[in-house]
């Protein structure tokens, strides 16, 4: 079902170009190595780490190595991942990281949103 899902290379270069003529950053984000350096080779400003792939620190070591900001997202995880995660890509090196607070409920409700973790994010890790 998911590889029906999946967007060619081809389809995101079309993408990409697209973006591009229009004044649009084109983003993308990996689940795997060779899609980060498929990425990376598109010319992508940045990378998105999903909540999934949190502690895949493979994954994360991989992508610091091409020095890009990341937008790395945290879903369900603990300050723990977080922090390793963040260890992974600053050690790698990935200097500029923004925390995204997101929530593993779509469409989620107001009451489970908790935005006082982006207070809480900002403060434990010194991160957008």
């Amino acid at each position: 079902m998911l590889k029906k899902l999946e967007l060619s290379h081809d389809c995101q270069q079309q993408l990409a170009s697209y973006s591009a003529s229009k004044g649009i950053v084109f983003l993308s984000t990996p689940f795997d190595k060779a899609s980060a350096s498929f990425l990376h080779e598109l010319g992508v400003p940045a990378f998105k780490i999903g909540s999934g792939d949190i502690t895949d620190l493979p994954l994360l070591r991989h992508v610091a190595r091409f020095g890009k900001p990341v937008l790395l997202s945290t879903g369900m995880s603990g300050l723990g991942h977080v922090e390793d995660a963040l260890a992974e890509l600053r050690s790698g090196g990935s200097d500029q990281v923004a925390i995204l607070h997101c929530v593993s409920n779509y469409p989620s409700r107001v009451a489970e949103t908790n935005l006082r973790a982006l207070h809480t994010l900002r403060v434990a890790f010194e991160c957008l």
